[in-house]
């Protein structure tokens, strides 16, 4: 289970930009994570006007189920 969602971007150039969204519970259904990540993104890709080269994406903030 996870409560954290991270995405980063590299960019053509050297430079990287960062988003993280922490969730009130920690879930683990795959849906949630696939409809996260893709508001993230979406919200992410509405900022930048720059080409970006790869996209790094990672849950954190682990619990074993039932903690």
């Amino acid at each position: 289970m996870f409560k954290l969602g991270h995405h980063k971007l590299i960019f053509s150039n050297p430079r990287t930009s960062t988003r993280n969204r922490t969730l009130n519970l920690p879930v683990s259904d795959r849906q949630v994570f696939h409809d996260i990540s893709g508001e993230m993104m979406r919200r992410f890709l509405g900022e930048i006007t720059m080409n970006f080269r790869r996209v790094g994406v990672m849950v954190g903030n682990l619990n074993e189920r039932g903690e």
